[in-house]
């Protein structure tokens, strides 16, 4: 049995910036790792080039709806609910704001440019709370931090807190504290404000007749330069969303080792430059004529091709035969990916290429750390690329094809992208077998006597030899076949068919993993409530609840039948799922009925929504409170111990005190 092989890895973004590239752009993935794609080249600037926007206002609630001051008129603020209708939201008028801003408590705040004043109004009853001043400068701008409020003002140019203490009562303005412009760059004023996941303030400073326009923090550190931003927002995962002009795709950067990277831009149509903002689920919306639009997949138009040249890679050994290069790489139809390899022996390498970073997206981590040398720009010209070869029984994207054919210490790798425009290769990690196949000397001498028939003959064997390679290396585990959690999904049924199961493969990946585990214990408990809920939860991801009828009084016909209720609304192709798991594993004298809760809660042991209880909302949609909590969003009543509705009376007695809803009456 061969031995496990020693392999050069470029995976980290640190690895693929030290690369020599053109037109190519390096990709982040998780943690340091990160991979190389083709570029994209700017969008071009309409011609003539648009007016300067009109700041607007936009905000969303942790239920999806967003306010906004677009629509039927732009002098109220507007609230779009999650189902399509468009109400006036009349608590925070009057007059047009300049910025919205929504904190965790559900309050509105609205920024009035005219009377320097910041209303503030609670989505919980359409109220309106309190206007206070935000001078002595004029409020362009809103970012929740936290608990509290950032303001952005000009003329002068300063940021306000409104700030809430930890006892009820209104907010205290605290401020106003000086935030520094950009260096040298005379005729910017503060446009714009946001605020990152830690909390950390960006301003966008903008001229207020050109195009010119810097993202800097507070103390007046310029982080970007983004011509003709008109808005930013910043995502939960930390990824900076830059608004440009109206209709233009919006500009993404992601932070990596205290620097911004730019990955690819998202189409942004009807954007008219008024205000973008983020979603509670992570979605960015922005402004248009008509209210609000969202952003849709990426902008990015890519090059035809690029290439990518490794430095150089040293295998420790002279006259070494490379091995294998395997590549983790995704290619869309229409595109392909070749490669190069180039060795030798030299420790000094004679006019290399010229170094050249990705185009998009460099991170390095040491820059005062030089990587090994490029290959010589002679001996590079002539080499040949060759396609690569992925197996057909391989369920990862993984490619392989030859390091290179003439033995030596050193390795130089390239490869070519070649895209449609549309869509571009993406290549994640690349691995190289530093010690190749020893077939050749098991073979008679004179098959490889002469050096090009031995370099041909190495890797005309290098593929079978690699097929022969990992089945050994395969066979040295093949302990983790009988491992439900360690098994490859593809041997997944046989393991199941071991234990008397057939899978569906209908299921989560996780789910099957699971339920071959649980298999004997599970057949002891068939046919029963336990058993049949264990199933249920397997694949569902929670515990669903199942109620024989005759506990609720009231039901007709209660014998052996029993209700399943769901906690979230299940699409066509789930619910099959379930009703086929309770066609085959209920009991054969028993009869069912699948009832959907939703998000619904269950109050006591006989109300329960949906199945003899209905919930109706309360007025303009807003949720029905108990104390602080609303309910279908923020409070779940029952599956737990006593829920505590705080000092509120219903009907003479305390919720808190006089009742529990989670068991019944005390």
């Amino acid at each position: 049995m061969s031995a496990e092989r020693d392999l050069s890895v470029l995976t980290d973004i640190d690895q693929w910036s030290r690369c020599r590239h053109t037109a190519t752009a390096v990709f982040a993935g998780p943690g340091d790792t990160g991979g190389i794609q083709l570029t994209w080249p700017d969008d071009v600037l309409p011609d003539p080039a648009p007016d300067p926007p009109e700041r607007g206002g936009l905000a969303f609630d942790q239920w999806g709806h967003a306010f906004v001051n677009r629509g039927p008129d732009t002098t109220h603020v507007w609230r779009h609910l999650a189902s399509g209708t468009v109400e006036p939201f009349p608590a925070a008028d009057p007059g047009r704001p300049v910025a919205l801003a929504i904190d965790q408590d559900q309050r509105l705040y609205a920024a009035h440019a005219h009377d320097d004043e910041i209303v503030t109004a609670d989505l919980w009853t359409q109220n309106r709370i309190t206007a206070v001043a935000a001078g002595p400068g004029q409020p362009v701008d809103l970012a929740v931090v936290g608990p509290d409020i950032a303001i952005l003002t000009d003329e002068p140019a300063g940021l306000v807190w409104l700030r809430h203490g930890a006892l009820p009562g209104p907010a205290v303005l605290l401020g106003p504290a000086a935030v520094s412009g950009p260096h040298c760059s005379d005729g910017l004023v503060p446009w714009r404000l946001a605020a990152g996941p830690d909390g950390a303030l960006l301003v966008l400073w903008r001229h207020p007749a050109g195009r010119e326009a810097l993202i800097c923090r507070t103390d007046g550190t310029t982080v970007l330069e983004v011509d003709g931003a008109t808005d930013l927002a910043v995502t939960p995962d930390g990824t900076l969303v830059v608004g440009r002009d109206p209709a233009r795709p919006f500009r993404r950067f992601t932070p990596r080792q205290g620097a911004w990277r730019e990955i690819e831009p998202i189409r942004a149509d009807e954007y008219d430059g008024g205000a973008i903002a983020v979603s509670a689920d992570g979605a960015v919306g922005y402004t248009t004529a008509d209210g609000v639009g969202w952003t849709a997949g990426s902008a990015a138009g890519y090059r035809a091709n690029g290439t990518l040249v490794s430095y150089r890679l040293d295998s420790g050994r002279y006259r070494n035969r490379w091995g294998r290069v395997l590549l983790d790489a995704c290619l869309p139809v229409g595109t392909d990916l070749e490669i190069a390899g180039l060795t030798t022996d030299d420790d000094e390498v004679a006019q290399p290429l010229d170094p050249a970073p990705p185009d998009r997206g460099s991170v390095v981590a040491h820059p005062d750390t030089l990587p090994p040398p490029f290959p010589p720009a002679t001996r590079w010209a002539d080499v040949q690329w060759r396609p690569l070869y992925r197996r057909l029984d391989d369920s990862d994207q993984t490619y392989e094809a030859p390091a290179a054919g003439s033995p030596g210490r050193y390795l130089w790798i390239g490869l070519r992208l070649i895209g449609t425009g549309a869509v571009t290769p993406r290549v994640r990690a690349v691995r190289i077998e530093r010690t190749g196949h020893r077939l050749l000397d098991y073979l008679p001498r004179a098959w490889s006597r002469d050096l090009v028939a031995a370099d041909f003959l190495h890797r005309f064997l290098t593929p079978a030899e690699g097929l022969l390679h990992d089945a050994d290396q395969r066979a040295a585990t093949r302990s983790r076949l009988l491992d439900p959690a360690a098994v490859p999904a593809e041997m997944l049924p046989w393991l199941a068919g071991l234990a008397g199961l057939v899978l569906d493969e209908s299921w989560p990946e996780a789910a099957r993993r699971t339920l071959v585990a649980e298999a004997y214990p599970l057949f002891a408990r068939r046919g029963t409530a336990a058993g049949l809920a264990r199933i249920l939860e397997i694949f569902l991801g929670y515990p669903p609840a199942l109620i024989e009828r005759w506990r609720i009084p009231g039901e007709p016909d209660p014998a052996h039948r029993f209700l399943v209720y769901l906690r979230a609304d299940l699409d066509d192709d789930r619910h099959r799922v379930v009703e086929r798991i309770l066609r085959e594993h209920a009991p054969a004298h028993t009869s069912w009925e699948i009832r959907d809760l939703g998000a619904g809660p269950r109050v006591g042991d006989d109300m329960r929504v949906q199945a003899n209880t209905v919930a109706l909302a309360g007025a303009l949609g807003t949720p029905f409170v108990l104390g602080e909590s609303a309910l279908g969003i923020d409070g779940l009543l029952g599956g737990g111990p006593p829920f505590s509705a705080g000092p509120s009376l219903t009907g003479g007695s305390s919720l808190a005190g006089g009742s529990s809803l989670a068991g019944g009456s005390s």
